[in-house]
């Protein structure tokens, strides 16, 4: 998949019995794949450029001015779980704003297992600020046919995102997907069960930018 995020949410369904095509389909693990406890959340990152709007924005336009933060190329390294074990994966992505309302992110894997499949190397994911919904993220990849589809809120540095799954099958497990800048050149993705008592930790990747 173009996108970590997407092999994550995948694996996590296939763990079920049912694909998950979205942003964690990336990331997730592979099926039967174990978790990590929950960390503190981290605090407010303050090296980030400020995210400058003009006045009068609307919240829509405030929060698609907050996701241009994930435009650039980028590599990353992490890993999901795949029972007890960590199935390590790095590749690129590179992300883009599309028709000026949206942000595409695309993922390829360049080596290590990808949520847990080797043989499943890419996936994307689009971002966007919807009227009445909010922020969104829909995503897909090569690991599944289905997509995921999720509504989410920013901070006001916009330093972290939070996605929640909109709707799973019936005995599929939800899940989260978070997204936290430390500087303008690096975040961190994760991704967590919230269908377990303490929301485990499924997949996390690293993205760092590359130089142009």
């Amino acid at each position: 998949m173009n996108i970590l995020m997407n092999a994550s949410l995948w694996y996590a369904r296939l763990r079920t019995g049912i694909a998950v095509a979205g942003l964690a389909a990336t990331l997730l693990p592979a099926p039967g794949c174990g978790s990590q406890p929950r960390t503190a959340a981290p605090d407010a990152h303050r090296a980030l450029r400020p995210i400058v709007t003009i006045a009068g924005a609307s919240a829509a336009d405030k929060d698609r001015a907050a996701l241009a933060r994930f435009v650039g190329d980028w590599k990353f390294e992490g890993f999901a779980m795949n029972g007890s074990d960590r199935a390590k994966g790095s590749g690129r992505a590179a992300a883009s704003i599309e028709r000026e309302h949206f942000v595409l992110l695309d993922l390829q894997a360049a080596e290590g297992q990808l949520s847990g499949h080797a043989a499943k190397k890419s996936g994307s994911m689009i971002f966007a600020s919807e009227p009445a919904i909010g922020l969104t993220l829909t995503a897909w990849g090569d690991a599944s046919p289905a997509m995921t589809r999720m509504v989410g809120e920013v901070d006001a540095n916009a330093s972290h995102f939070t996605f929640n799954e909109m709707r799973t099958a019936p005995g599929v497990h939800r899940h989260t997907i978070s997204f936290d800048f430390e500087t303008d050149d690096r975040w961190i993705a994760e991704i967590r069960d919230e269908s377990e008592r303490n929301t485990p930790v499924v997949a996390r990747y690293e993205f760092t930018r590359v130089a142009s």
